[in-house]
């Protein structure tokens, strides 16, 4: 992402920007990939408490800022949701419980699954693959 500006960020998505909610933000932004609140807690180094982070995170979640990523795991894993972040697959191993994002999916094949969906009305689309990782098998 080019210059990031968190504050300007959750405006935009009509949120109040908190000192908490940008702090946590930068950190997605920065960590990159898969994250979950526990990850989010460490490497903020306990500086926002481990119940804020999951109420920030509901927020980011119903804001459509982030979105969740099924595992295997009880673990919540949770990834960015922006025009950068393409619909991807994940890669679950069922050894390791490692959470791998895979290439994007091609916008023709998006196009064809929301079409299967009948009259349905698509709010999200999860496409996960399970197996061994390169360093478990």
């Amino acid at each position: 992402m080019a210059k990031f500006r968190a504050d300007s960020f959750l405006k935009k998505n009509g949120l109040k920007a908190t000192h908490q909610r940008i702090l946590l933000l930068k950190e997605i932004i920065k960590h990159g990939n898969v994250f979950s609140a526990i990850s989010l807690h460490k490497k903020l180094k306990y500086r926002i408490d481990l119940a804020t982070i999951y109420r920030i995170l509901n927020v980011f979640l119903k804001n459509k800022i982030i979105r969740e990523v099924i595992s295997n795991d009880i673990t919540r894993f949770y990834e960015l949701s922006c025009e950068q972040q393409l619909i991807h697959p994940h890669f679950i191993c069922k050894k390791c419980n490692k959470i791998i994002c895979l290439n994007a999916i091609d916008n023709k094949y998006i196009s064809d699954l929301k079409k299967n969906a009948n009259k349905n009305e698509i709010d999200d689309i999860v496409i996960q693959l399970a197996g061994l990782c390169f360093k478990c098998k």
